[in-house]
This record gives C-alpha cells, structure tokens and sequence, in this order.
C-alpha cells in the first residue's frame, strides 16, 4: 500500500478513493494500493514502487523500457530548502536536472515522523470507508468474486515506536473487532530488539501476539516467509459453508462426518467418528473426540475414526514406488490392511448389467491392454493410444493411483482462543464428505414389503423345486448381514466402512448372537467411470484449483426385485431380491448410478450346524492380528456369493440428449445438469409388450448448471426435467419437461398403501411445485423408445400446484397426512441452496403448508397461491394461532426475512415440523468472539419449530432459535440406549454426569425440554401411555456442536386381546 501525500498521483484505476484524514501532519490523505488493477498482476508497478531506481524510456538501448534496475540508488538527494522528502534524479538520455518525483513512479522512503496508528486509520478509513464514502472493502465484494471468503491481513513493517501521539494499539483492535482485520508488526532496524514499546501492543491488540524484530536482512526474510506460512492456509478457508453431514445412527451409536479444509488442497481431510451414544461434548458443546471407549467405558465415548483406519489400509509414497514395480506389495488385496478399490473397464457390451469390475490398480505386470483402458478412463489419451503417447499417459496414469492410496501429509493453520494461529501437521487419506451423508446399510429393512411379502409364492425359503423368492425370506437370509457405513466423498470415491458384524459366542452350550461395535475399516471403494477424469484432474491440479467437488450427492439404499445380470433385456425368472444403493455427483457432475451390495460376505449355519436357513456371515479371516475377520469375503465372489460379487456396479446414468423445442428455454443446452437431485425409490405398473408388469424406478430431477441456473427470463435452462430410469436396466423409462431446473428430490406418494407409487411432487427453480397423478391404469411402455411416451392422452403428465412467487424450490416437500379431511398436505420452504451468499434479485423467504384437497391437472382451482392459503405472522406476539388451518383452509404460510432461504429438508412428526433456514450477511467480521474463523459474508441460521396443524410456537421461547453460522439438516435418536453406564466420571455433554456418579446412558432434558416434551403429550390420544422412552430431534453447528432441539414422546397404548 503506497499511500502519500501526493494526491494528485493516486490515478491508478479501480483504487482513487478519497479518504476523509484527520488535520495531522502525521497522516497520509491518499494512496495507491495493491491491486492496482483487476485485470492486471502489477508486477511492474509494484516493482517500480519498490525500487524506482529503473531505466527509463531511452536510457540503456539494450535493456527494456521500465525495467527494474537494482544497483546503488541514484534518484535521492537531499531537498532541505523545500522542505521536500526527497527528489528524483531525472536520468533520461539527456536530462541532467533534478526534479520532485516522477508522478509514475513514487518510491516508498523513510523520513522523519513516524505516526503508526494515523497510519492505521487512514489504512481503516480508505478499507473500510469514511465521511460518507465507500471503501475498498466495497469494491473487493464487487469485483473479487471469491472476497467473501478471503482474510484481510496488515502486514506493518517500521524502523521505529510511533512519535505522533496517535493510538496505533487502538486502531489495530478496532480493525480486527469490526473488520476481522489482523496486524502483523516487524519492527526492522530498531535500536533495540527487547519488548516494552507500542510495537508489541499493536501485535497484542492486532490478534498476531507479539511483534517480530529481525536483526538482519536474513532474519528479515525469514520472518517475512513465516508470516506468508502463517496466512497462506488461513487465505480462503472455505469456498463454501463448510457443513459437516448429517450423523447415522446404528443402534445405539451416532456416527459424525466432518472434514478439516486443507488450503489449496483440491481433496480435504474427511472423518467419519463413531460414538456410543450419548454423543461427549466438552465445555463448548462439541463432541469430545478425546473421550475414546474401553473395557470399562462402554458409553458416551468414540469408537473409532474412519479416516484414522482408512491410513493403516494405505502406503507412504515410497512404498508405493515399489508397489508400482512387478515384485512390489500392492496396496490391494484381501488383507485386513490393504485396500480394495474399484473402477468399471470399458469392456463387453454396451447395456450390460452389471458393468465390468476391474481393481483401480494397476502396475508393471499388467499388459498395455489394461493400462489403455485406464488412461481412456482418466481422460488422458485416446483410446487407442500411440506408442508415446501411451507411454506419457501410464505415467501420468500412475500419479493418480499413487494419490489414491498414499497418506497425504499437509499442514494447516488452527486458530488458538487468542486469536493468534500455530500450524499442525494433518495426515490424511479420506476425502471430505461435504453434502453426501453417511447411511447405514443392514439387514433389509422395507416394513411395508415384509409385511405383504412381496413376490412371495406361499412355499418354504428353501423349497427343493420352487424356492420362495419373496421378501421374507430375502429378510430372513440377509438378517445377520453386516452393517456397513457408506458415503460417497469428493476424492472421487464411494466409500463402506465395517461398522458392525454378527458375532456369535457358545457360553456353556448358551449360543448368542451380537454385532461387534465395527472397527471402522474401509470395506471397499468404488470409483465410478463418471468420475475417473476428475479423480486425474485433483491429482494434476492439487495445487491450483482449491477444494474440488466430484462425488458429493446423497446415497440411497433400497431393496429392489430385479434381473442383477441381464444385456439390458432383463429375465423375469431370473428376477431377485437385491440391494442397491443409488447416488448421484450433486455440483460433481452429471451422472446417477446404482451399486448392488446385497451380500458382502458367504453365508453358513454357524455354531448351530442342523439350522438349515443359513444366515450367519463368514467374513475372511484377518491378517495382521490388529483387527480380524472384517474383510468380505464375497470381494471375488464365488458359488457361495450369489449371482455378483461385492459390490458390482449395475449401471451409470447420464443424458446428453436435448429435447427442448426449438427456440423454447433449453434449446442448445443438456437436458441433465449437475445431478443435485437425490433419486427416490418405488414401484410402478407398466403395459410392456402387452403384459403388465412391475417396475422398479428411481426418480430424480434433472438437476442444476450453476451457470444457466438464473437468468431473467428462464430460472434453469438446463435441468428443467423429471426422470424415471429403469433400476434393472439403468435405461430411460420416463421423461418430461416442466418450467425450472429440478434440483429438488421429488417426494413419492403411495396414497392406497398398495405399495405403487400413486403421486409424485416436485418443486422448481422457477418456484414452481409440480404434481405428477400416477393413479389410473398402467401406461404402455413404447416398443420403439422404450419409454413411457406422453401420447394423446399426456400420461402421467405433470402440472402446477402450487406457485410461490418465483421463488426457487431446492428441498423436496415433507408430505404429510391430513388423516381427517383424508388428503395430504406439503410442507416446503424456498430460496437459492446453490449459491447461499446470494442477494439477487432480493426476495423474502417463505415457508408453506399446503393441502392437495386431490387436485387434478384440469382443475381452475390450480395453481394455488399464496391467496389460497391463511397468512400467519411469527413476529406478532399477539397472533391468533387457535385455529387448525389444515381444516379450515388451505393451509398457511408465513413471510421470511429478505434473502432467508431453507437449507436443509423440512422435518415433521407426531404434529410438529421443523425446519431450519439461512440468511447471509454483509462484510461480517472474520473473527468471532471465541476467536473462530469464518468466511467474510457469513450469516444466521434459524430453526423453527412449530405446530404442523397451526403453525403456533412448540417452544416457550418462541418459533425460532437463531444460530450463528451454518446448521446441517436435523437427524433423530433414541432418547435412551441399552449401552452399559460409564462408572469412570465424567465426560458426557448430551448424557450429562456427575463426578461422583456413572455417566448416563441417555439424553438428559433440560426444563425447557421438558416442557416440549409434555407440550407435545397432549397432541397423541388419551388412550395414549407415555414412559421415558423418546425420539430426540438434533442438528449440529457447522463447529460440530450438538443442538438439542426437542423430545418427542413414544406413546404406547395397553389392550386386553381376551376382551375381544
């Protein structure tokens, strides 16, 4: 910053602002500041600030105009008469007369006064603003597009204490109170290097601590570099709200997702910790990952890490050197520490199912044949490629398996509660799961296909000539099936980690079976063919690009009866009960597919030989005597294993068709976007090749192109479709256009409870929230297309329920049953998810309850608006909540703060809703009170928590509780658990103790849970009985604190069978 009295020269573009200067001699009025230009690195100006000891035009015929010149500076000489600082030596080719500095080029020299905290104000006022005018502040959040996230930092280098009576430690700590602006101080070429002066205050107050004194130019710039270290990782700390995922309960466990931002890494530090509930927190409310499990501790503490256990699975560089050699020790395999990871080669068939599966590994044993399919993979070659080519891309192709499986070894900057900052080493291996929350997959779990028992043909499991296929069985077989813990992460890769096996034990003839707490070994990884090309990209552009997104959406467990091996002509006798998981890439990319994990290990009779059923998992016996027998055993697959091995990826899903008509929106463009639609799972009837028959579908939306999302006219030019694909085929079965991108999970309804999916909603970008009426006879899948074509009839066509304003749509509605009027009602708020720091075009959020009194495509009732529906307002203490609008009306709606938009899926039951929103804020301060740091345009978030029916406040407190920062969506718990009381202390936060007694083994209410608790006792029926057993309702900070929102009571009700 090259602030001086010079007004008349501070003519560089983008940076002549006026600042309002105090009467001091002492204080600066105006300057030029870095950037200079925009457009423009400055090197040579920033240069010629530095030293302007340069050659001018002319001057030396063999250099270059302007350049630097670093020899003894010739340009000062003493100007006492005028009381000038110094002049310039005018050493243009014939000119031999001094004259005051050249107005290009103004150095930066010492002299005389030395007014530090003047210097300080007049760098506030010309950052922040003053006298009316705006400051530079105001121009970075205009033109730096990524300002909101970046720390501001003064960097003070002086050769002495300040003189001019200002308050340099005053403004230092009104900089970083108000702006979250810290002051570094060197002081170089003082006459001392011990403390006591106003240097080290200004360091104290300017959140850096202590001031540096270098004693040499060496010394100098080293403490420069450290100072650069210090702020490097600290720069951009997060490109977007750093959200950690929703947690996953097994049992009585919670598992947590969070990530560490490692600066300028394109793959974060993910962690996936296991806790037996309650969860510890410490002092702060955060979990105590600190308070780990025991022998004797066997509740409220961690069981493992994830990414801690996925390390000891993985190599050094230097051993991977070797693994890539013919005789090296290869990173995959069926140990207990190697990995197993996974990719689809381009081989056989296209509309194959499954797809190929080969190990993402390859080294100097495998032929060209599978190094061209893996360079092709990556985007890096063609395929075939040219001898040299091919030789350039197997090198390039052997950096990305080295960065798959090697441990990273980063450094980043913590943040201590004296807002100075130390650097820590950080080792990691796991990517960062950002949006995609982890899910545990089990034993079958469809209730409503158990209890109909779905395909069943009434004969035993087992029958010798015509075994029963139908659920029951499928759940009787897979009832001990580990539990594994899945997320898909932006490295690239879906992830399973062991988090629970059937163990049996014989205790004097008393067999019992019981899971084990998990290990938190990886089980597998899968790297889609979809992501292979980005997986190279992190990989090559580690240090240029930042965090990367690849695989970041939600993954989908269902159980589905399907064909699991077919050329996409599926069998119908060959059909199965399977589990697959679905997931799509979200801001990664522009692909669904579909993993089948349904029996990860062999199956036996176990201790008890005459059990003919069979259902005990026999996982592969461990290696290296830390954790033993977790490895799957049906990784290779085999006889005993079913049809696939595990995991096999059935299919991957993208559209670049464009069926929009011409000249209508999305014409040009890609019907599927980036696939932040989470698919839906159900069952549908269709007319195929004049049978009907049943059909296993996931729905999802066709997601969002951040980059035609807004524009006026058109809310989503690309992704402004509904899909349905086949799960047995991976195919197209059904697609129609609608207004708006579809970034929304659509909501599926099965109104008749006959398991087929009878309605669907969905809401838009545009604000709109279509319904699609599946109800009536099955459609006829087209011979030609192989799709369900809308026809003279426009089948299954979607329509506008409701409009909200042209307010986005982002988060499918929670649809809930209106069981006295025997309708449903949606529950949806609006706002842009994709952009959260987004004030354009400003709107008010909003947040509806809207009954669908069975509204069909032609009726003039549609679409419903905000006028259909009772208004409500949450700020008027006085407001009549009495009446039940769900009855009387419509529903109702309530009116938002401007830019407050919904962020995460709205939560309701047993008559309550929850729902959580966000609204940004303007150039917040970096630095919050308990010294955490956060990106520049931070904001508040919000959860509601009120009366479904009438929209009136749960909580005494009233209807919201406002939270500093960002939230993530709400998760339950049981409120008690069967864990075994801690004896040893303390060290719950959630399940509170004493130091005198054991910790407790459940949540503990607070009074004011209490009364949320009793509040909502009277909305069950008087038959109802209540015990101590709840349903808690939680979210967490994106700090990892845990929000206790509220307890919901299990009733139960007592009946005498013999009265009947």
């Amino acid at each position: 910053w090259e602030a001086n009295d010079d007004s008349s020269n501070d003519d560089y573009e983008n940076v002549r602002l006026t600042i309002d200067s105090p009467s001091n001699p002492g204080v600066l009025e105006y300057g030029d500041v870095i950037p200079l230009n925009w457009d423009d690195k400055n090197r040579q100006k920033i240069l010629d600030v530095l030293s302007p000891n340069r050659r001018f035009p002319g001057a030396n015929p063999d250099a270059s105009d302007f350049e630097p010149d670093f020899r003894l500076s010739r340009y000062l000489t003493n100007d006492p008469y005028n009381s000038k600082l110094t002049v310039i030596q005018d050493l243009r080719v014939g000119q031999s007369s001094s004259r005051t500095a050249d107005p290009i080029v103004q150095m930066v020299v010492p002299r005389g006064s030395t007014p530090l905290g003047n210097t300080l104000e007049d760098f506030r006022r010309w950052y922040a603003g003053s006298g009316g005018s705006d400051g530079w502040l105001d121009l970075a959040e205009t033109e730096d597009p990524q300002f909101s996230c970046r720390n501001v930092y003064v960097l003070m280098l002086t050769d002495g204490n300040e003189t001019c009576n200002s308050n340099p430690a005053a403004e230092a700590e009104y900089l970083l109170d108000e702006y979250g602006v810290r002051t570094y101080v060197i002081g170089f070429g003082l006459e001392g290097s011990d403390g006591g002066d106003s240097l080290d205050d200004i360091a104290a107050a300017g959140g850096t601590t202590a001031p540096f004194r270098p004693q040499s130019v060496d010394e100098l710039v080293q403490v420069l570099q450290n100072i650069f270290d210090d702020i490097r990782p600290e720069v951009s700390t997060f490109a977007s709200a750093a959200v950690p995922s929703v947690q996953t309960n097994v049992s009585d466990k919670v598992i947590l997702s969070t990530f560490t931002p490692v600066q300028q890494a394109s793959t974060w530090a993910g962690r996936l910790d296991a806790y037996l509930s309650p969860i510890p927190l410490d002092s702060d409310g955060k979990p105590a990952r600190n308070r780990l499990c025991g022998t004797t501790r066997t509740s409220a503490c961690r069981l493992w890490d994830g990414g801690e256990e996925l390390m000891e699975q993985s190599l050094e560089s230097d051993d991977l050197d070797d693994a890539l050699a013919v005789a090296g020790g290869d990173p995959v395999g069926l140990a207990v520490d190697q990995r197993r990871v996974f990719y689809s080669p381009v081989v056989g068939s296209p509309g194959d199912v499954p797809e190929p599966r080969a190990p993402f590994w390859l080294d100097d044993a495998n032929d060209d044949t599978d190094w061209e399919d893996l360079i092709f993979g990556l985007g890096i070659a063609a395929d075939p490629a040219p001898s040299a080519t091919f030789d350039e891309g197997k090198d390039r192709a052997s950096l990305v398996l080295r960065d798959t499986y090697k441990i990273k070894h980063e450094t980043i900057s913590i943040r201590q509660p004296d807002n100075s900052t130390v650097t820590e080493p950080i080792d990691y291996v796991l990517g960062d799961i950002f949006h995609s929350d982890p899910v545990v997959v089990d034993r079958p779990n469809a209730f409503d296909l158990f209890a109909v028992d779905l395909k069943s043909n009434g004969k035993p499991c087992l029958d010798s000539t015509d075994p029963n296929p139908g659920y029951r069985c499928f759940f009787e077989k897979h009832l001990y099936r580990r539990k594994m813990l899945m997320a898909a992460a932006n490295d690239g890769q879906i992830h399973a980690f062991d988090a629970g096996i059937m163990r049996e034990h014989n205790d004097g003839g008393d067999i019992t079976r019981e899971y084990d707490n998990g290990s938190g070994r990886e089980l597998f990884a899968f790297v889609p063919r979809a992501t292979m090309a980005e997986v190279r990209d992190i990989v090559e552009q580690d240090e240029q690009t930042g965090q990367r997104f690849t695989l970041d959406g939600r993954l989908v467990p269902a159980d589905v009866f399907i064909d699991p091996v077919n050329n996409g002509t599926p069998t119908a006798a060959q059909r199965e009960w399977r589990t697959v998981v679905l997931g799509g890439q979200r801001e990664g990319g522009r692909t669904v597919f579909a993993l089948d994990v349904t029996q990860p290990d062999e199956l036996t009779n176990g201790i008890e030989s005459g059990y003919a059923l069979g259902n005990i998992p026999q996982p592969l016996t461990g290696t290296d005597g830390t954790v033993s027998d977790v490895v799957p055993s049906c990784t290779a697959g085999g006889s005993g294993c079913g049809p696939l091995a595990f995991p096999s990826m059935l299919w991957e899903f993208t559209d670049l068709s464009d069926e929009d008509p011409n000249s209508t929106p999305g014409d040009g463009f890609a019907d599927l976007g980036d696939t932040w639609s989470i698919p839906n799972v159900g069952l549908i009837k269709v007319e195929e090749a004049g049978a009907v028959t049943d059909k296993w579908v996931a729905i999802f939306g066709g997601g969002i192109d951040p980059e035609h999302l807004n524009t006026t006219a058109h809310p989503g030019l690309v992704g402004n479709y509904i899909y349905m694909v086949d799960i047995e085929t991976g195919k197209t079965l059904y697609k129609r256009r609608v207004d708006g991108a579809v970034a929304s999970a659509p909501a599926v309804v099965d109104r008749n409870s006959d398991l087929y999916i009878d309605t669907i909603y969905v809401g838009t970008t545009a604000g709109s929230m279509y319904k699609v009426d599946m109800s009536g006879s099955p459609p006829e899948v087209d011979d030609v297309s192989g799709r369900i074509e809308a026809g003279a009839t426009d089948v299954w066509e979607p329509y506008v329920l409701f409009q909200t304003g042209d307010r986005p749509i982002f988060f499918p509605p929670a649809v809930l049953n209106v069981a006295k009027r025997g309708v449903v009602a949606l529950a949806f708020g609006t706002g842009d998810r994709e952009d959260l720091w987004s004030e354009e075009p400003v709107q008010t959020g909003r947040f509806f309850v809207v009954v669908d009194d069975f509204y069909s495509a032609g009726s003039t009732s549609l679409p419903l608006t905000t006028g259909s529906l009772a208004k409500l307002d949450f700020d008027d203490p006085g407001f009549d909540y009495g009446e039940n609008r769900l009855q009387s009306a419509n529903g109702w709606w309530v009116e938002l703060r401007d830019s407050e938009r919904q962020i995460a899926n709205v939560f309701s039951l047993s008559g309550i809703t929850v729902f959580s929103t966000y609204k940004p804020e303007e150039a917040s301060t970096g630095t919050t009170t308990t010294g955490d740091n956060f990106c520049r345009q931070q904001g508040e978030s919000r959860i509601y928590v009120v009366y479904t029916e009438t929209g009136a406040a749960v909580r005494a407190s009233g209807h919201y509780s406002a939270i500093n920062g960002f939230i993530t969506g709400v998760f339950t718990k049981l409120g008690q658990t069967q864990n075994t009381p801690d004896p040893d202390g303390p060290g719950t936060g959630s399940g509170d103790d004493d130091d005198d007694g054991a910790t407790q083994t459940g949540d503990v209410l607070t009074p004011q849970l209490e009364q949320v608790r009793d509040s909502l006792k009277e909305l069950f029926p008087d038959l109802c009985r209540f015990g101590n057993f709840t349903i808690n309702i939680y979210t967490q900070q994106q700090d990892t604190g845990q929000i206790f929102i509220a307890p919901v009571p299990v009733c139960t009700v007592t009946h005498n069978w013999r009265e009947n």
